[in-house]
């Protein structure tokens, strides 16, 4: 806009000084026609001096010309420099739409990075604990094979009872003691057969208490290992 108005003035004043110069030149020239006609016997030096002065304008004129050409061509450029100004000025812009696209991308990236890290460490932690409940099932189970073990011996003690009892009671059936005597070894042998089966049958509750507890114990590690293992395979299918 300032350039288009600098270029109107100064046209307008090439215009004016043009005018003026032609007024002048004809001026001069009707002077210097009469000055011949009329006064040819004045001084040869005024005449010099109104040549130097019209040379002078004529030479001015020319440069305001010239000035009013490069003027006139400048504007021109000028007119087709916008639309390249605004085409380079929405090169720019999709340029940096692009990079903002860019930059979105790259955050995008970060957080996926950012949430896999969290995900393993999720999964870690879960196998951690996986790995901890199976050690702890294998002691359980060992805990379960031991009293087991100790349930057998019970039950073959307290059968070994039961065939000394029935010997017994064979024993009294066969024998010609007197009354007293046979009923004082068998009272004996009875309480004795009794005592020994107290004994084992506390002890084989006992074993079966512990062996309840043990296994409500390993179920219960169990679920949790299932549990655990549900989880994992959760995380990994995400």
């Amino acid at each position: 806009m300032e350039l288009h108005e600098l270029n109107s003035m100064l046209g307008s004043q090439v215009e004016t000084l043009s005018n003026k110069v032609q007024s002048n030149n004809h001026s001069l020239l009707q002077e210097m026609e009469c000055d011949d006609m009329s006064h040819t016997n004045e001084s040869y030096k005024l005449k010099e001096e109104a040549l130097s002065v019209y040379q002078q304008l004529q030479l001015i004129y020319d440069h305001l010309t010239h000035y009013q050409r490069i003027n006139s061509s400048f504007s021109e450029m000028t007119s087709e420099t916008v639309p390249l100004k605004e085409e380079t000025l929405q090169t720019f812009k999709v340029l940096n739409q692009r990079s903002g696209r860019d930059q979105n991308s790259t955050d995008r990236s970060v957080e996926l990075d950012e949430e896999l890290l969290r995900t393993r460490d999720t999964m870690n932690t879960l196998q951690h604990e996986l790995d901890k409940k199976i050690e702890e099932l294998k002691q359980q189970t060992e805990v379960v094979v031991d009293l087991t073990s100790k349930l057998t011996i019970r039950e073959a003690e307290l059968a070994s009872v039961t065939e000394e009892r029935d010997q017994a009671r064979a024993d009294l059936m066969d024998t010609y003691l007197a009354q007293d005597e046979v009923v004082q070894k068998a009272r004996e042998a009875r309480d004795k057969a009794m005592s020994r089966k107290n004994m084992v049958e506390i002890q084989l509750a006992k074993t079966r208490v512990e062996m309840m507890q043990t296994s409500s114990q390993l179920m219960e590690a169990i679920q949790q290992k299932v549990g655990l293992s549900q989880q994992l395979e959760e995380w990994q299918v995400r």
